[in-house]
């Protein structure tokens, strides 16, 4: 069992009160003697008691991630920015998965009053995420959305997902391309693939070209490889097939890079293909995917100074911020006409 508050005050010659101060990071004591406690507490690795210090109404200094999966590269990059700034802040950090199940979603409410959790961090891609708000809102607990959390009352950091559909299809468009298909999948509860269709119908608009509702095809639930191939072979199958695809994201395009390699053709040559993501394998992939790279690692510490500014009360408006994406160009696409 580890050293208690009690044993520290005995070891620094202060008493328990003057030792609880100091480890809750208290204004009533001076830094010399913070400075003492904390070396002894450091020496004997002390552990907070964080059922007590939620009793008594102390700060935990704990911040909860609320994330759909932990398997996702985008998450896990998110990750290390949330971390970084969480542990230079003096925080630590717990992650929470629903999966996309309002049931464990509601279980999440229990467990941040469980662990002392002082702000949410949300992410859920759920549209019916705001019974989860609403559940948060009424314990006072702060919260702050990322990613693809889009409601209208709360402060939250986007990656603006249609913002770079709009830059990958007008790219495309630009090099000559006016069958550009788009390749999605069926997901409702994820609102970046409607934003990123969005997106792709903004800019030809913005170009005066007509859609060809034909060229959106949505065949999966799933974000993988084999929505891309299944989905790809259907497209090269039809009488008139596209001459460029964008991709929902990279890992549905190495399958419609895939496909178009196993129909005989080539890429760009033939068909070029736009992924989304910037994913580490997109710049080893044959040929090198010309994608959208969204600033996770920039979004993950951006969101958490966010957070920590409205625990500690020094920000107090609804702050909404988009870190605008970049198209990563490489040699997936190619000049035609």
């Amino acid at each position: 069992m580890g050293i208690t508050i009690l044993e520290i005050a005995k070891e620094a010659g202060y008493s328990k009160s003057t030792v609880h101060r100091a480890l809750t990071s208290s204004s009533r004591i001076n830094d010399k003697t913070r400075q003492e406690i904390l070396q002894i507490a450091k020496k004997y690795k002390y552990e907070p008691n964080l059922s007590a210090r939620c009793l008594c109404g102390a700060k935990t200094k704990i911040l909860g991630v609320v994330i759909p999966d932990i398997g996702n590269s985008f998450y896990a990059n998110a990750l290390k920015g949330i971390d970084e700034v969480a542990e230079d802040k003096g925080y630590s950090v717990l992650i929470f998965t629903p999966h996309m199940n309002e049931k464990k979603q509601k279980e999440i409410v229990r467990k941040i009053q469980n662990y002392g959790v002082e702000g949410i961090l949300i992410s859920p891609m759920l549209k019916n995420g705001r019974s989860l708000i609403s559940d948060l809102k009424s314990e006072g607990i702060p919260y702050v959305g990322f990613h693809q959390t889009n409601i209208d009352d709360m402060p939250f950091v986007q990656s603006g997902s249609e913002i770079g559909a709009f830059k990958m299809t007008d790219y495309l468009i630009n090099l000559g391309h006016r069958r550009i298909a788009h390749v999605t999948i069926d997901q409702p509860v994820d609102l970046g693939i409607a934003q990123k269709l969005e997106g792709y119908r903004r800019a030809f608009q913005k170009n005066g070209i007509p859609v060809d509702e034909k060229l959106i095809i949505s065949r999966s639930k799933l974000y993988g490889f084999d929505s891309g191939y299944e989905a790809t072979k259907e497209l090269l199958r039809t009488a008139n097939p596209p001459t460029a695809i964008f991709a929902l994201c990279d890992r549905i395009a190495v399958g419609i890079v895939r496909a178009i390699k196993d129909s005989g053709l080539n890429v760009p040559e033939d068909i070029s293909v736009g992924g989304y993501d910037n994913e580490v394998f997109s710049e080893v992939i044959d040929p090198p995917l010309t994608t959208v790279s969204t600033s996770v690692y920039e979004i993950g510490k951006s969101v958490t100074e966010l957070l920590i500014g409205i625990i500690e009360n020094k920000i107090t408006d609804k702050v909404k911020i988009i870190i605008e994406p970049t198209l990563v160009i490489r040699n997936s696409c190619q000049k035609i006409g």
